[in-house]
């Protein structure tokens, strides 16, 4: 993919936004943990394990209607997975956000690798949750712009990121 191409699917906008550095990589029932979300997201978190499972599943089965079917009882379950936002309203900052992570502006450094856990308010209501690693800090006026790609985003935060690049271009 070009340059052009891959600046095309890069969108700025400003949506509640919160993260914090953490240790690892983390699963998504910890990421929850992490931003102490309500009740429900521990359920949303197992239908997202449960989605990865049926992914992982498909590259097995040899029949295609059997794994068609399958496939459609997934791409439901990336529907319920979706978690309701934080009702303590978290700070509307300017964002960038593409198809596999995000620029955000920090007031320290981060180092390259290390983690951050990102807690994302999108404009349908439901919240983004991802980790991912730095990939870029540079100085900005009296800030760092941070770059931030999510290396291990599951297959439901995906389409729920890639909607919202969309929706955010048009």
């Amino acid at each position: 993919m070009d340059a052009d191409r891959r600046q095309s699917m890069r969108v700025s906008t400003r949506l509640p936004c919160e993260w914090q550095l953490v240790e690892n990589q983390l699963n998504p029932a910890r990421l929850h943990d992490v931003f102490a979300l309500p009740g429900g997201a521990g359920i949303a978190a197992a239908l997202t394990e449960l989605g990865a499972a049926l992914n992982n599943a498909l590259e097995n089965i040899q029949d295609l209607h059997v794994r068609h079917a399958i496939s459609m009882v997934n791409q439901k379950i990336d529907l319920l997975a979706p978690t309701p936002s934080n009702p303590e309203p978290i700070p509307v900052q300017p964002i960038v956000l593409s198809h596999d992570g995000m620029q955000l502006t920090a007031a320290r450094a981060l180092e390259v690798d290390q983690f951050v856990a990102v807690h994302i308010v999108l404009d349908d209501g439901l919240s983004f949750l991802e980790c991912g690693s730095v990939t870029r800090c540079c100085p900005a006026d009296n800030s760092f712009e941070i770059g931030i790609t999510f290396d291990a985003m599951s297959a439901s935060n995906s389409k729920r990121l890639a909607r919202q690049v969309m929706r955010t271009r048009t």
